[in-house]
């Protein structure tokens, strides 16, 4: 009786001991599972932003806007930060190249820009500088292609092109006027010479001539 005393004291204390030991590995686990939680939930938080494609949130001139000056600079702005390499424009020749374009023909041919589009430290907002002004009332339209990216790699879903675009002002006349011509003309022979206020006018004689008629 004794003897089955101690061997069932003996199996008590192995069922605790491995108790105690699953225990321990199972909250290890989850302290090790606890101290990922974070950053698992910021991979959770950051899939949605990751999966989804940019947008052009706003294009300045804005679409169907009048009035516009001729030295306008153009901007684009994105609903999130962009790759830079990928948000190109031409500036070697008036060929319609680069993701970001502005045309007055249908992107036949673009307006030549002086350099790369130069972004904020967002990298959201975009502007372009014409190399050379617009021309006066001409309408313009603002393209960005699907190549420009953001900097998870994701591609603009849908091409971005203004409907009506936008008109260059009307351009203002700044030549001074000049004097083409003058009556009497300088140094001329012969002209009238003036009179001093006050001057009597000189009168004009009328001679009446009378017809008499007899009867023969």
């Amino acid at each position: 009786m004794s003897f089955n005393k101690k061997i069932a004291g003996f199996l008590i204390l192995l069922l605790i001991t491995a108790f105690f030991l699953s225990g321990c590995q199972y909250f290890g686990l989850d302290e090790a599972s606890t101290e990922d939680s974070p950053s698992d939930s910021a991979d959770t938080n950051n899939s949605p932003d990751k999966d989804k494609a940019p947008e052009v949130s706003s294009a300045f001139p804005s679409d169907n806007e009048t009035g516009v000056a001729t030295n306008t600079v153009i901007i684009v702005e994105f609903n999130k930060a962009m790759d830079t390499s990928t948000v190109t424009t031409n500036t070697e020749d008036a060929n319609c190249s680069g993701t970001v374009q502005v045309s007055a023909i249908s992107f036949i041919s673009c307006v030549q820009m002086a350099s790369d589009p130069s972004a904020n430290a967002n990298k959201e907002i975009f502007t372009l500088t014409p190399k050379s002004n617009l021309v006066a009332e001409t309408t313009y339209q603002i393209k960005v292609t699907n190549g420009v990216m953001d900097l998870l790699g994701n591609n603009l879903q849908k091409e971005f092109i203004t409907n009506q675009g936008f008109t260059a002002e009307t351009e203002t006349d700044t030549t001074a006027p000049t004097v083409e011509s003058r009556t009497p003309a300088d140094q001329a022979v012969g002209a009238a010479k003036a009179r001093s206020k006050g001057e009597a006018r000189p009168k004009i004689g009328l001679k009446a001539n009378f017809f008499r008629f007899s009867l023969v």
